[in-house]
């Protein structure tokens, strides 16, 4: 049986212990994360934690609605008891009713049948192989920026604060999307002070004659490492910089069984990049 939990309801040493132990369990699922992203979230448990189902909900204007969080690319079910691909119809109906409106993203693991939903893609690249066999599978695009990258007089180093990477992100990009608001950035600063409270993230520094130009920012669970979030001012898109960052990432994680997971895009020109 499923059953609603309102937020204080959560047992949340048991739904840690519930996506630790799912064979599809991610980073976005885990309680510190939610409560970074999406304060007050909600849940659908069946039994006791054997499959579990976040509910990233708000209300505004008196209206109770479920939407994506921010930084959280994948939600939806995760089971202990199954190990591949499940239908999650029976959570979808489990939704309370209150919810006047509801978009969700769910993980690749969970299957819907009703024709309400769409696609997004996804890019992963497993790591165990050594860098030099990585690099042959590069696109000739990417072996062309990188040839640039390494000509150039850039340093990657590991940093241990965004602020710099949001600053530059702002600078250069954040002022042409309207959409991305302070939220965003406060979000994305609470989960990643969280994340240091464990062994979940990295962040990483492009420099250029003392500058920095570039950064990104990774998050590593259960032998994945997900790109969360990149800056690149003017000066790292003209010395590929970001591909420089990538590569020098790949190559210090080659050889060791994980994945690296770079969440992907619908705009053809942004998966081009991978």
């Amino acid at each position: 049986m499923i059953h609603y939990y309102k937020h204080q309801e959560i047992d949340k040493k048991k739904w840690d212990a519930a996506i630790e132990a799912s064979f599809n369990g991610n980073i976005y699922a885990l309680s510190w994360y939610l409560d970074a992203v999406s304060p007050g979230w909600e849940a659908l448990v069946k039994g006791e934690y054997l499959e579990v189902m976040p509910l990233t909900c708000k209300r505004k204007w008196c209206i109770d609605y479920l939407r994506p969080a921010f930084i959280t690319q994948q939600l939806g079910v995760f089971s202990i008891k199954e190990k591949q691909i499940f239908a999650v119809d029976d959570f979808i109906a489990a939704i309370p009713e209150k919810f006047k409106w509801i978009d969700i993203y769910l993980n690749h693991f969970n299957k819907y049948h009703y024709s309400d939903k769409f696609l997004n893609a996804n890019y992963e690249l497993s790591l165990a192989k050594n860098h030099q066999t990585l690099t042959q599978g590069y696109s000739t695009n990417t072996r062309r920026n990188l040839k640039k990258a390494y000509s150039e007089e850039l340093s990657v180093s590991e940093v241990f604060g965004i602020e710099p990477i949001i600053q530059i992100f702002k600078n250069h990009k954040g002022s042409l999307l309207p959409s991305v608001k302070e939220d965003y950035y406060d979000a994305l600063k609470r989960v990643y002070q969280q994340s240091k409270q464990g062994p979940f993230s990295e962040a990483y520094l492009v420099e250029q004659n003392g500058k920095a130009i570039a950064g990104a920012l990774f998050f590593k669970f259960k032998g994945r490492i997900t790109f969360i979030f990149s800056a690149s001012s003017a000066e790292a898109k003209n010395s590929k910089a970001m591909f420089f960052l990538i590569d020098n990432f790949i190559k210090n994680n080659s050889g060791r069984e994980l994945i690296l997971d770079f969440e992907g895009s619908n705009i053809e020109s942004l998966a081009k990049f991978y």
